[in-house]
This record gives C-alpha cells, sequence and structure tokens, in this order.
C-alpha cells in the first residue's frame, strides 16, 4: 500500500485497527469476544468480523480498564497468535494483563501525554475524562502515521465544556481523522457533544463509534450527524459494523 494511504478495519464498539502503508496493524481496544453476555448485556451481532486466534497485529493500545476495551477474552488469544506484539495501555489496564498472565515484558504502562516513537509511527496519549464514579486512568490517542494524523477518543465523559480545555493541544493538530463516541450511554460522550468537538476539531473525515454493539447501549447515528454544522455532515463516514475503510490522503 502506497504512503498517504491508511486502512481503518472498525472492529465493533471503541475497537479500530490500523493498518499503515508499511504493514504494520495498530489496534486500538478491540473487542472480539462475547464475554459482556456474563454481565447480561445483549450482542446486536452473533458474529465478529475478525477472530482474534486469526487476527495480525503489532502494537495495541488500550484506553482504560474496562471490560469492553481491555477485554481479557480477546487479548489472551491475540496476543498468543501474535507472539511479538506489544501492548500499551494505562496503569489499570496493564495491571489487569499482567494479573492474567501476560508476559511483563510485553507490557508498557503509558502516562499521560507521552510520546511514544514505533516503528515510525508518533503516538501520544491524550486526556480523557474518566466516566466512572470511582476513577480510573482514561486516555484517547493521537497517531501520526506519516503524514495521516488520527485521534481516537477512546470513552470520555458527557460535559465536554467542563474539560475541553485539556484537549486544546489535539484540537490544535489538524487532523485527517477523528473517531469519535457519539453514544451517551454510561456516561459516554453523546451526539450532541461528540458534534461540538468535530466542529472544533474540524477534520477532513470523522467516524462515529460506540453504538452498534449492544442492544442495551445504542443509538442511531443520525442523530450525531443531526447535531452537526451542514458543512460537516458530508465528512462523516459511517462504518458497517466490522467494515473497513481506506483513507487516502487529500480524498
Amino acid at each position: 500500500m502506497k504512503k498517504g494511504k491508511l486502512l481503518i478495519h472498525w472492529l465493533g464498539q471503541g475497537g479500530f485497527a490500523f493498518t499503515t502503508s508499511s504493514g504494520k496493524v495498530i489496534m486500538v481496544d478491540p473487542f472480539l469476544s462475547f464475554s459482556a453476555r456474563k454481565d447480561n448485556m445483549t450482542y446486536i451481532h452473533s458474529t465478529f468480523s475478525i477472530s482474534p486466534e486469526k487476527a495480525k497485529v503489532d502494537y495495541i493500545f488500550l484506553t482504560h480498564d474496562h471490560s469492553d476495551h481491555t477485554d481479557e477474552e480477546t487479548l489472551l488469544p491475540l496476543l498468543k497468535a501474535n507472539p511479538k506484539a506489544r501492548v500499551f495501555g494505562p496503569p489499570e489496564s496493564c495491571s489487569h494483563l499482567k494479573k492474567i498472565g501476560i508476559s511483563e515484558e510485553r507490557i508498557f504502562e503509558v502516562n499521560l501525554e507521552h510520546h511514544l516513537h514505533i516503528d515510525g509511527i508518533k503516538v501520544i496519549s491524550v486526556y480523557a475524562e474518566c466516566t466512572d464514579d470511582n476513577w480510573i486512568t482514561h486516555y484517547g490517542y493521537f497517531f501520526d502515521f506519516d503524514p495521516i494524523k488520527v485521534y481516537i477518543t477512546g470513552d470520555t465523559k458527557k460535559g465536554l465544556h467542563k474539560y475541553v480545555d485539556k484537549l486544546k493541544w489535539v484540537i490544535e493538530q489538524k487532523l485527517d481523522i477523528l473517531i469519535v463516541c457519539i453514544n451517551e450511554g454510561f456516561n459516554n460522550l453523546g451526539p450532541e457533544d461528540a458534534a461540538k468537538l468535530t466542529a472544533l476539531i474540524n477534520p477532513r473525515i470523522v467516524i462515529p463509534m460506540h453504538y452498534d454493539c449492544f442492544v442495551e447501549n445504542t443509538i442511531d447515528p443520525q442523530k450525531f450527524i443531526d447535531q452537526l454544522k451542514p458543512s460537516l455532515r458530508s465528512r462523516v463516514v459511517l462504518l458497517e459494523y466490522g467494515a473497513k475503510y481506506l483513507y487516502k490522503l487529500g480524498k
């Protein structure tokens, strides 16, 4: 794949895989199991677009230690299938991984605004407001795939105005792609706040996420589109559950 292209695969919920022009695969919050059934959640879809036992990945980034973002039933087989893959995440996610037997050599704890350079990819952890009453560390991630710039919000709390100043740096990055949570269930960013963030960032394209996974916690993405300024609505890329999208710089 030529430079200036990025293959984006929505794994479902807040999970994405990015395949770079050099063939490296970076995943964020892969969620490829039915583990949430034990919490009485009802899945909308009966299959996943890929199984963790067959997926290729080089680097995994976790945003926070909620079961649909740090999912041991996904990560254990995924890491077994990719013995050289490494995992990056906040303290709680890293502690979780160590407790389930993943080698410490493969786990890298990330601090807020941590700068990483891996295989020519620049990664920076971005502030996200905890959605819990009991604080656990939440991040978003900024990726510079040289030259394509992507920001994925992860779960971040509704009430954007209360912490938007902490996102100032990433807002100013002239992003190509914003991947934003739009479902306000469980205190997440909802369609109105997601639209405000999109307007502030003014990305080339915006991909809504964190819906169409659970019957009990989903939203019609049209509600997000309706909140956008008319000039931004044409930039929305709605992915089907498990679908892939090839982004071409300048398109």
